[in-house]
């Protein structure tokens, strides 16, 4: 039932991002983000139905808990392209539901709040989908459409006197012991094995916190069946990386042979590279130069990517250094901070 009462800031803190990271670890891991914009949209079509029972004063605990769904929802898509969550909501947000609180009321904000599940939409079609815009001029990024999507979702909670916070709290409690082992284990570049391994291998920098790691090498396949597995995901990073301060992409390569010496490393990293150029989805002449020359530089999908390869071939203390395992740390030249 809908009160009377302005929309209030109806804060979630920033600490459940990290709970709810920790309980989808714990369910499987994440969906891919397409197909967490699939759920997205159902719960949104769940929560029309709850707002329409609400106001002949059904159960308002089923209208607290689709609020949380869709804040757990578009939570888990920030935190696979490494969004952080702010605490506090923006105070233009709150201070425009003040001057007009028709905006936020039933019907408008609701409309209001599948807008902005629109624009997430669009942006994850890009990202991680076939659709490319005819232009990327004013196109929304992630991070902004995410956090507009949950000041509107704050805002709409605080209109039907949810406590979104409390919604949350309960939601994630109740999820990890109902869903536990319902869902089977996935991978994801945001928590793959291969950045795990990174990280516990080479000295730790912030130059990596917001990283990807790509699938992991199966020896049992070719290096063209490899590159193959890991195409996809270079893909969305290449189109993601600039736009939401994607730092680094990370191949762990197979411990064996080929990366036992340096020069039987220095080619088995060439054709691995030169088989990544041929299977870019734009026109890649990264490799009609000669490589050796000064200034080279690796692309994919035209997004220029400096190179570097950690081993523990490099000595100690060296920064290339690797404790154990071969890696190829692959960065965006520029890294804009998202807006």
């Amino acid at each position: 039932m809908s009160t009377d009462a302005p929309p209030t800031a109806n804060t979630v803190p920033a600490y459940l991002q990290a709970r709810v990271h920790a309980m989808i670890a714990d369910l499987g891991g994440y969906w891919r983000p397409v197909n967490a914009v699939a759920r997205l949209l159902e719960e949104l079509a769940e929560l029309g139905e709850e707002l329409t029972l609400a106001n002949a004063g059904d159960n308002r605990d089923r209208l607290s808990g689709e609020f949380a769904d869709l804040w757990i929802i578009s939570t888990c898509l920030a935190s696979q392209f490494t969004v952080t969550l702010a605490d506090d909501p923006d105070p233009a947000t709150a201070n425009h539901a003040d001057k007009d609180k028709d905006k936020h009321n039933e019907a408008n904000g609701f409309a209001r709040l599948v807008e902005d599940a629109g624009r997430i939409a669009r942006v994850v079609n890009y990202y991680d989908g076939p659709k490319n815009p005819r232009s990327l001029d004013g196109f929304p990024t992630l991070t902004a459409a995410i956090g507009t999507f949950q000041r509107t979702l704050r805002m709409l909670a605080a209109s039907h006197g949810v406590d979104l916070h409390a919604a949350v709290e309960s939601k994630v409690a109740a999820a990890g012991q109902r869903d536990r082992g319902r869902f089977a284990v996935s991978y994801d570049p945001s928590t793959a094995d291969s950045l795990r391994a990174f990280r516990a291998a080479v000295t730790p920098s912030s130059e990596t916190a917001r990283s990807w790691g790509a699938p992991a090498w199966d020896r049992r396949l070719t290096v063209e069946h490899n590159v193959d597995r890991i195409v996809p995901f270079l893909t969305s990073f290449a189109k993601a990386a600039e736009r939401e301060a994607l730092t680094g992409f990370v191949i762990r390569l197979d411990d064996g042979p080929e990366t036992a010496g340096l020069p039987a490393l220095s080619r088995h990293l060439s054709r691995v590279l030169t088989c990544l150029a041929a299977r870019s989805p734009q026109p890649n002449g990264a490799f009609r130069p000669e490589v050796r020359r000064p200034g080279w530089q690796f692309s994919f999908h035209g997004a220029r990517l400096l190179i570097t390869v950690f081993t523990p071939l490099h000595p100690a203390p060296l920064r290339h250094h690797s404790e154990h395992g071969t890696f190829v740390l692959l960065e965006p030249e520029a890294r804009p901070k998202p807006t």
